[in-house]
């Protein structure tokens, strides 16, 4: 009797335990993505480029994954610019929902890359936490194998931020932007979902995407903005952030904006607050000039 008692509760505690590890972000990511990612795929969007001022160079793009996967951007050369702008959108859309980030991005006179993750807009495949960061990885090689001698910054939009901080830690950049994005993916999972909490970082989708740790040992400047009116990424994501980083940093609260859109009353903040950024940096004009001749 004690025996079979016994042998029913370990049967319980495995199965508990098995459940437990198997529902877990890590190793059930498929049961995740779609409260992840939500690509907006061709040709959802605007995809009218009419709104483009046509004295900026623009380049319709594409570049492969590691594994082949072809990836599609948008390519924009600004005259006499003093780098490109890599951007790194959020878990939503495509870079046809972009205009109004990328009007605005183009006046503080840097060249912009914007493309797609696998499975957003043009770009093949369908995406994965390992894959966006993948894609991050391939988006700068193509840009600095077209543009050798042209600096990168690096750009991230809410779930972008994880991958621009990804790619930070492993590609050379001039500086790092950080609009709304997240501390690290445990803590904003749980605000999101509270039953979240009872997995540890371990357990949640690789390769773990944790900002805070990576902001406290880059030594680049940082930018991070963020909207005071965000309801998805509470704005003390980007206040704790700052704590933690120990590089040249500056933090922008921009009062009316929420997630990801700006807000039309914050624009002027936005851009004199990008601009003056990347006007500080240490940017090599001789590189900058023999990019301009290519």
């Amino acid at each position: 009797m004690m025996y079979d008692i016994a042998a029913t509760i370990g049967i319980s505690a495995l199965a508990g335990a098995l459940a437990y590890l198997g529902l877990s972000p890590r190793m059930a990511e498929i049961i995740y993505l779609p409260a992840l990612f939500e690509p907006h795929k061709f040709p959802r969007g605007n995809w009218d480029m009419s709104w483009l001022d046509q004295k900026q160079g623009f380049r319709d793009v594409s570049f492969p994954t590691a594994n082949g996967a072809k990836l599609h951007g948008w390519y924009f050369r600004v005259p006499l610019a003093s780098a490109t702008l890599l951007v790194h959108h959020g878990n939503t859309g495509n870079v046809a929902d972009l205009v109004v980030l990328i009007s605005l991005l183009l006046k503080t006179g840097v060249n912009i890359l914007v493309y797609d993750y696998r499975g957003y807009g043009k770009s093949e495949s369908n995406p994965s936490t390992a894959r966006i960061c993948e894609d991050g990885i391939a988006a700068y090689d193509w840009l600095a194998k077209e543009y050798p001698d042209m600096p990168i910054l690096l750009y991230g939009e809410s779930l972008g931020g994880a991958v621009a901080c990804y790619v930070a830690e492993r590609r050379p950049t001039s500086a790092l932007i950080l609009q709304s994005a997240f501390f690290e993916m445990r803590r904003i999972a749980k605000e999101t979902y509270a039953f979240f909490a009872m997995w540890p970082p371990s357990l949640f989708q690789q390769p773990y995407l944790n900002n805070a740790r990576v902001l406290a040992k880059l030594a680049c400047p940082v930018l991070l903005l963020h909207g005071a009116k965000d309801a998805e990424v509470n704005p003390a994501h980007s206040r704790d952030m700052f704590q933690v980083s120990h590089s040249e940093k500056k933090l922008v609260i921009l009062p009316n904006t929420a997630h990801t859109e700006i807000d039309q009353n914050d624009s002027e903040l936005f851009l004199a607050s990008v601009t003056d950024f990347i006007s500080r940096l240490d940017i090599d004009a001789s590189k900058v000039v023999a990019a301009e001749q290519r």
